[in-house]
């Protein structure tokens, strides 16, 4: 009959202090809080800092000393729990984050800092949602960092050690003598016993006997079974010989420790500097109740024979910008980067007939100054990209939230008529063909935009799909190659509107190369002319929404093969919403190009550089800006989703909601696996420039473990490449904190972040028996990673 409850988990917190050397049955957890501590086991040392991890085996001599003060959580897990639910004789864990450097430390440090979450907020009681989380880590270590045999040894004798350690763990209720264990490790009696001595600490009679009674301990405790009992079932030879090597051990004999112990409970009380110190990792939702994070496990089985090309819209083009701003020096030199690292083929450009421009006095029926336009489309032409370019008078605005504006400026009359419009653009089109062949200005675009409040196009007054026609007689007849199409509309702007504009177009005998449309997760209202917030559960959903819908239109008026452009899309319209420079919005973007796949024929992420959004206001180095670099050049999060999109493969063989899995030929494989978390409700109901804090924009932080399995590959061995881009690690935004924040950085400063927020990679190998490759990934919050599969 049990005395009381098991003790399957002990918690307790440890701070200016050192461990004497010691072993005990059960396994130990020590974690770093804080500080560096150097921990010894079996002989030898490892320096532990902040947030490693290290698990002592069953029965292994260890201690620890502080380094530097330090704080600790020790956990120590029941030995005979981790046997019965394994069904297991034996259990040995290789988990040491001091000597390798695995992603599957990180699934450690997500559930302990929940679990100190907890305990910040149940400091005494064992909770159940503390034990919850106490499960999930043991399962995850079974999972991740539990050995069968002891091959995560890096040496012979390592692997010696183990061998007659878990041989004895296995065997110690019987007499095992010392010739048989000399035996099993193909030793002479004489040499084994000075390695045992040598490599435990203890003579081999004495570590079975500390052995035994630390077996026997649990019926000491938990049974009320006679000391008789428990000595023969342990091993010792009789009774009186237990008593006395339990009294030496533990300073009393076995009933009156029994009696002494009964009322210990599962988590050693932690101090007032415990409960100060746990205050950092208490986390509170949006109405100030604590949230725990969870561990969310999906697994996917998918045969790489089932692929099926696809195309990749997503790295093709970025609108680079307003004409104007790309004569500037930094812009071009953040381009010419972009450019060389994104291997994107065309430029979209905005306002190149703006009067910034200076190409002609007033509205002079024809161009008298090429300077500022050959000075932007000379420098494209030298980088091999391919100007997009927006026929449109868009106003000139930095907007801070919604209806709200850094600067604004009104859309301007670019031209006065039609009539106007055609010469000046037919001017144009001879100018660049002449100056740059007709072999490159036939692989250039030109999208009309329709302003569809004031029902102009670049100020001409009248029907668009008129205006439309003449412009792209007047492009075809110059340029027969060259791309024109247009419309810049989007289904949230109008739905009415945007059917009855197709209803007409479709009537003229031109039928456009491209429709063009925009998407950002707003709605517009036309009564006010404003942009209007309304809360997207998620934004892919609604983008897959609005395209769904245009091409449903667009079938209906017969033109159901014309192609669908995304000339400008985004996942905020704010210039100074802390979401933009996120790793958060860099998985949400992977997400949604995912998602919509190649369901688009072509897209423009809108902007490359923060530079278009630079006012009196943006001193700092981020300032919430929606481009893929900051001002300085320093690539953000979204980049790299940019970059990684690109990088797939044109074979789509596996897409779920976190993850793409493609390949190149038959012997690469690139997966894309992300970890997004979808927006709160609190980033929906405040304004965009005034959220702070990530903590009020992401709904949740929830660790992320994808099981994959890729079936029908060829055997042997594969080598890995990991590129990883995650909050704490490469994250621009992270690092500018990390420095302090400063407002004013140098040149060397800039070079610096540059340096630091390039992805990790790690490289590895793996084997593939039987045609399956087995990947196993644990991501943290709003971690990106391609992961690249070669032999």
């Amino acid at each position: 009959m049990d005395i009381h409850h098991k003790q399957e988990f002990e918690i307790c917190f440890k701070k200016g202090m050192a461990e004497r050397e010691h072993m005990h049955q059960n396994v130990e957890l020590i974690y770093v809080m804080e500080g560096c501590i150097r921990v010894y086991v079996l002989g030898k040392c490892f320096d532990l800092k902040s947030d490693d991890t290290i698990v002592i085996n069953s029965n292994h001599r260890h201690s620890w000393a502080e380094l530097e003060p330090s704080h600790l959580c020790v956990i120590h897990f029941d030995y005979s729990m981790l046997l019965d639910n394994m069904d297991k004789k034996l259990i040995f864990f290789y988990c040491n984050s001091a000597v390798e450097n695995s992603d599957y430390y990180d699934g450690i440090r997500s559930i302990m800092e929940d679990l100190l979450s907890e305990c910040a907020v149940n400091t005494d009681m064992m909770t159940f949602q503390k034990k919850s989380i106490l499960y999930r880590l043991t399962h995850y270590l079974t999972s991740y960092f539990m050995s069968d045999s002891v091959s995560g040894s890096d040496s012979e004798k390592d692997f010696r050690i183990e061998k007659m350690i878990q041989y004895i763990n296995a065997n110690y209720n019987r007499p095992i003598p010392l010739s048989e264990l000399a035996a099993l490790l193909h030793m002479a009696p004489t040499s084994f016993s000075r390695f045992f001595k040598k490599s435990v600490g203890l003579f081999f009679v004495e570590y079975i006997n500390n052995v035994r009674l630390h077996f026997a301990m649990e019926d000491v405790l938990y049974t009320d079974h006679s000391v008789v009992w428990i000595a023969s079932t342990h091993g010792f030879t009789n009774a009186s010989a237990f008593c006395r090597r339990f009294k030496a051990l533990y300073g009393m004999p076995p009933l009156a420790f029994r009696k002494k112990k009964s009322q210990i409970g599962e988590l050693t009380q932690a101090d007032e500097n415990d409960q100060e110190f746990l205050k950092k990792y208490l986390r509170r939702n949006e109405s100030g109740i604590w949230k725990s994070g969870r561990a969310q496990c999906v697994s996917f089985c998918v045969s790489v024979k089932n692929g099926s090309l696809w195309r990749i819209p997503w790295n093709k083009s970025i609108c680079l910008g307003v004409a104007s701003e790309l004569e500037s020096g930094r812009m071009q030199e953040q381009i010419a980067e972009a450019k060389k690292d994104l291997q994107f083929t065309c430029g979209r450009l905005l306002g190149l007939f703006d009067e910034k421009m200076n190409y002609r006095e007033n509205h002079a029926a024809g161009i008298s100054n090429y300077a500022h336009i050959d000075n932007v489309l000379d420098f494209l032409v030298s980088q091999k990209i391919h100007p997009v370019i927006s026929l449109d008078n868009k106003p000139r605005s930095v907007m801070k939230g919604i209806n709200t504006f850094v600067y604004e400026k009104k859309s301007e009359m670019i031209f006065k008529s039609l009539t106007e419009c055609v010469g000046i653009l037919d001017d144009f089109l001879e100018h660049i063909v002449h100056r740059y062949g007709m072999g490159e200005v036939q692989e250039w675009q030109f999208d009309c935009w329709w302003d569809e409040f004031c029902e102009n196009t670049m100020g001409i007054p009248g029907d668009f799909p008129d205006i439309f026609s003449a412009i792209y007689k007047t492009v075809k007849r110059r340029i027969p190659g060259a791309l024109v199409g247009g419309c810049g509309l989007s289904p949230a702007i109008s739905k009415d509107k945007f059917f009855s504009l197709l209803q007409r177009w479709v009537l003229q005998e031109m039928t456009p190369d491209f429709i063009s449309i925009n998407l950002f997760p707003y709605s517009r209202v036309d009564v006010s002319k404003k942009l209007e917030g309304k809360r997207r559960h998620t934004a892919d959903e609604f983008f897959v929404s609005e395209i769904r819908l245009c091409r449903n239109m667009l079938s209906s008026v017969g033109w159901e093969n014309v192609p669908l452009y995304i000339s400008e899309w985004n996942m905020s319209m704010s210039q100074r919403n802390l979401f933009n420079d996120t790793c958060g919005k860099a998985a949400l973007m992977a997400r949604l190009m995912g998602h919509i796949g190649d369901s688009v024929d072509f897209a423009a992420y809108l902007w490359l550089s923060d530079y278009t959004g630079i006012y009196t206001d943006t001193r700092k180095l981020l300032a919430g800006g929606m481009g893929l670099l900051t001002a300085d050049g320093v690539p953000k999060p979204a980049y790299y989703a940019i970059k990684f999109m690109g990088l797939l493969g044109n074979v789509l063989i596996h897409r779920e909601k976190y993850d793409i899995v493609t390949a190149v030929g038959e012997y690469e494989y690139r997966i894309l696996c992300f970890n997004p978390k979808d927006l709160s409700y609190k980033y929906y109901t405040l304004e965009e420039n005034v959220i702070s804090r990530q903590e009020d924009i992401f709904e949740n932080q929830d660790l992320l473990e994808i099981n994959l399995t890729l079936e029908d590959v060829l055997d042997g061995e594969w080598n890995v490449k990991e590129y990883r881009m995650a909050p704490w690690r490469n994250s621009v935004f992270e690092a500018w904190q990390e420095m302090g924040s400063p407002d004013d950085l140098s040149p060397e400063d800039i070079c610096y972040l540059k340096r630091v927020c390039l992805p990790s990679v790690k490289y590895s190998h793996i084997i593939a028996q039987k045609g399956k490759l087995v990947l196993q990934q644990s991501l943290r919050a709003q971690e990106i990673k391609l992961i690249r599969i070669y032999r």
